[in-house]
């Protein structure tokens, strides 16, 4: 399943729900500071589903802590996975996420890996989109494609 851990991933959640034909729930996440978050409740069914976690960064892991831990409060299977866009991994983010039962982090190259030790980190590379971006830019051609994510 499909979780977005707070309400800014909403839509995010959607659309890899509709293209992975997944269903989704929702983390209602409070912030407390910069550092710590508490989630005030889940929608969604998580019982007995591996979680997907997307985001568009990981900071200092407070939101995938927090969302994790309620997830497996609500019965999910402890094999989490993580998708975001950019890993910032700064502050407690490693200890945090390493403490977790994550069974892999996937993250774009858009901002150099910072150390993370014994984290399972897999780094995708945006070099084709972009490379394929400034050529149809460079030859006219309409960015549709490359923009519907399907």
């Amino acid at each position: 399943m499909i979780v977005a851990p707070d309400l800014g991933a909403v839509k995010l959640a959607e659309r890899y729900g509709e293209l992975l034909s997944l269903p989704i729930a929702i983390v209602h996440k409070i912030r407390l500071s910069g550092e710590e978050v508490r989630v005030g409740g889940i929608v969604g069914e998580v019982g007995g589903r591996a979680p997907i976690i997307v985001d568009d960064m990981i900071s200092t892991g407070g939101t995938v802590e927090a969302a994790a831990a309620a997830m497996i409060a609500a019965g999910c299977i402890p094999e989490i996975m993580v998708v975001a866009s950019h890993a910032l991994l700064v502050g407690p983010a490693i200890r945090r996420l390493s403490a977790l039962p994550l069974k892999r982090i996937v993250v774009t190259d858009s901002l150099p890996t910072p150390e993370h030790g014994s984290l399972t980190l897999q780094v995708v590379s945006l070099a084709p989109m972009l490379a394929e971006t400034v050529t149809r830019l460079n030859v006219g051609e309409s960015m549709t494609e490359l923009l519907s994510h399907r």
